[in-house]
């Protein structure tokens, strides 16, 4: 299957889907969502902001996602991180001199505290080690963004390492900053959810799947960090596509953000700004495959 009649089969079901749903405006879907998924945000400086988008995009991976559990927890995590403010985080944790074991330990002890915990049972030998990885996320992102003054700071920042749209470089960039729990799929998640100056697709199951139909692939082909830099480039090179094509209708591009959340709509059937419902990935995949 073409380029063009994949986006035409794509675009259709999911706008049938979200008639269904009763979505009224499915536009909103295709910008930033974070600030509509968590309206908490808009009374933020821009520093607590961008350390809230970091907690929340660490913890959107299955295992850590259920522990952590951040919509219903948020006030919680919220109390825990000071407000969101990394100077205040860092002076609480690594107070009397901590080491980062001890300050590591101290935050996954606040998160205890209050019933945020992972239950492994007494048989594993690392009973904390999905939350050592996530604390240990949050602290790093606390000293990263500490000397900051604004969003446009932070983006201009990750901007030096995204030259000629350099993706590899600006997530291994980020990844060195923020040591813990960031995949180049939870990098790319954020940073896609962060500014527009990072038009990214989030390589995961959905993305991957839909490309290894469409594209004829084994169904674990990009399952490797190399291969996921090459699920990225595959997106973007359909969207290139895509775009040719509907500039020639005179018709309005789409970018790389919007054809993921597309895919991502149809596949987990969860039109999360508006409600959560059934699953239809299956027969999607099945209308794209090779």
């Amino acid at each position: 299957m073409n380029a063009i009649d994949f986006y035409k089969i794509t675009n259709e079901m999911v706008k049938k889907m979200a008639k269904n749903h009763s979505v009224k405006n499915l536009e909103k879907y295709y910008t930033l969502t974070d600030f509509v998924a968590f309206p908490q945000l808009n009374s933020m400086g821009e520093i607590e902001q961008t350390y809230m988008q970091i907690a929340f995009h660490g913890q959107n991976a299955t295992l850590i996602s259920n522990i952590i559990n951040f919509e219903k927890n948020y006030e919680s995590i919220k109390n825990i991180l000071c407000g969101f403010n990394p100077t205040r985080v860092l002076n609480k944790y690594f107070s009397h001199g901590a080491t980062k074991e001890e300050a590591v330990n101290k935050l996954i002890m606040s998160f205890s505290e209050r019933g945020i915990c992972a239950n492994v049972g007494k048989s594993s030998k690392r009973p904390n080690a999905i939350m050592s990885g996530y604390v240990s996320m949050l602290l790093d992102t606390a000293m990263y963004l500490k000397d900051f003054k604004s969003k446009k700071d932070i983006v201009e920042d990750l901007k030096k390492h995204y030259e000629n749209n350099d993706v590899r470089s600006l997530i291994t960039y980020f990844r060195n900053k923020v040591k813990s729990r960031f995949s180049v799929a939870l990098t790319c998640d954020f940073l896609k959810e962060y500014s527009q100056e990072f038009d990214l697709p989030k390589p995961d199951i959905h993305i991957k799947d839909t490309l290894c139909a469409l594209k004829g692939l084994d169904k674990n082909y990009y399952n490797t960090e190399k291969r996921e830099y090459e699920c990225i480039k595959h997106m973007q090179e359909l969207v290139c596509e895509i775009n040719q094509w509907l500039i020639s209708e005179n018709k309005t591009p789409i970018t790389v953000y919007q054809l993921d959340r597309m895919i991502w709509l149809i596949c987990s059937n969860k039109f999360f700004l508006d409600d959560k419902a059934m699953n239809s990935k299956d027969e999607y995949l099945l209308k794209v495959k090779f």
